[in-house]
């Protein structure tokens, strides 16, 4: 069994099927039948990896788990894990029903899942008191974990991010949010309230990259009026976020998997068409066909 396509490529994913594995099947709330496992089968747990309810049933059932969850996404849920138990809400930046988000809020105690930058400005705002209540529990009501209280758990947060968002978004958000900190509490208590995660992983940013250099164009990092302004009042504070070392690194994990990679082809002076290849739902590859 496998307990959700184990990646977001249909070619793969028939691929296993043609071989005799077989896919829990989930209903229109989003719940997985494992009514269908039974004791001593072999259950894979795909690369978004399961949340800990799904783990905790399915180790009670006796059966060989093969976890082929990636290591990155592990990263994160250590981070939010370690974190929890001392009172921060995780910030995640992501898609509250994507696989892997589901399994991370699962590792969280309180979260606050945001998408894009629009989302963290408007919880930002909130926090700086120039928000609704009611509004902001109808926004993120599937975002949140029922009885968080937005007044109360976002007095200490962290930052944490679905693998396959914009590493340059994410880092923004992260920022964003410290600046908030010290704006509320002062940089001397911000220690006591932010606390970076840094789960960032470079390979969507890397292939992104890829597709702007194949275009003759360079990547434009995303922007925050509201960040810049809090970045003028905060001239010469350092941020925890900017200081810590680079995060996770995909090249230096797929060099020793399938060895280092050569020399690139030079690319076209112009580019008529750009074939993507990759799965319909497939965060990545929706990325890299809106560059193309």
């Amino acid at each position: 069994w496998v307990t959700n396509e184990i990646i977001h490529n249909p070619l793969v994913n028939e691929n296993l099927a043609k071989m005799g594995f077989e896919f829990v099947k989930t209903n229109e709330d989003g719940i997985k039948d494992f009514t269908v496992v039974q004791k001593g089968d072999v259950v894979i747990l795909p690369a978004f990896g399961a949340s800990i309810d799904e783990m905790a049933f399915l180790k009670d059932q006796g059966v060989q788990i093969v976890d082929t969850t990636c290591p990155w996404v592990s990263k994160v849920w250590q981070s939010v894990e370690k974190s929890k138990d001392k009172g921060h809400t995780a910030i995640i930046h992501g898609k509250y029903a994507h696989e892997e988000t589901i399994a991370t809020m699962s590792f969280a105690k309180k979260y606050l899942v945001v998408k894009n930058m629009d989302e963290a400005e408007y919880v930002v705002q909130y926090m700086l008191g120039k928000g609704d209540r009611e509004e902001f529990m109808a926004k993120f009501a599937k975002a949140m974990p029922e009885g968080f209280d937005p007044d109360v758990d976002l007095d200490k947060v962290g930052v944490a991010n679905q693998t396959t968002m914009l590493k340059g978004e994410t880092e923004l958000v992260g920022k964003l949010f410290e600046r908030t900190m010290i704006r509320k509490f002062g940089p001397q208590e911000v220690d006591q309230h932010f606390v970076s995660f840094n789960t960032i992983c470079d390979a969507t940013q890397e292939r992104q990259d890829a597709m702007y250099k194949m275009f003759g164009a360079e990547y434009e990092a995303p922007s925050s009026t509201l960040y810049a302004e809090m970045e003028g009042e905060q001239v010469g504070i350092e941020l925890k976020s900017e200081k810590q070392g680079p995060g996770l690194s995909s090249r230096a994990m797929e060099d020793e998997v399938r060895g280092e990679a050569g020399e690139a082809a030079a690319a076209p002076t112009k580019v008529d068409l750009c074939l993507v290849v990759g799965g319909f739902n497939s965060s990545n590859t929706f990325q890299l066909g809106e560059i193309s």
